[in-house]
């Protein structure tokens, strides 16, 4: 059961991470990546940490609610379950919650003389000239 929850979760990282990450680092502007990626792995590192505090206090409150101490130790089998039980039931609420808040926010568009497809981002050297570029070729005098 492990191994398929564990397999479940590897799963839908790979599915979220990789083109939420893709697409927060293709909006940043070419000069400004390293700052971009910077700010999207503290953003990633806050959110495991402070999830799993919350998640340890919820488990830590509902073992305190059983009569125990808050810890682990000493706790029966289907107590610790029940517990365990209720941080999920809320961090599912918690998952139900977020997904419901993002189909009401406001969603960026472009602008509506840009054709589909097109890239949003203009690289420097699409910016040049031809006359620019036959400058850059010729030697410095």
């Amino acid at each position: 059961m492990v191994l398929l929850a564990l397999a479940v979760f590897g799963a839908g990282q790979g599915l979220f991470i990789s083109p939420t990450s893709g697409a927060i680092m293709a909006a940043a502007p070419g000069g400004q990546t390293g700052q971009a990626a910077s700010v999207l792995n503290v953003a990633r590192l806050l959110g495991i940490s402070s999830g799993i505090a919350a998640a340890s206090t919820v488990l830590a409150l509902s073992l305190w609610g059983t009569g125990g101490s808050g810890g682990t130790l000493g706790i029966t089998a289907p107590l610790l379950t029940a517990a365990g039980r209720h941080v999920i039931f809320l961090l599912a609420g918690l998952i139900a919650l977020a997904g419901l808040l993002s189909l009401f926010a406001p969603r960026a568009r472009a602008h509506p003389e840009t054709p589909a497809g097109a890239s949003l981002l203009v690289e420097p050297a699409e910016q040049c000239t031809q006359e620019d570029r036959r400058d850059a070729r010729r030697p410095a005098e």
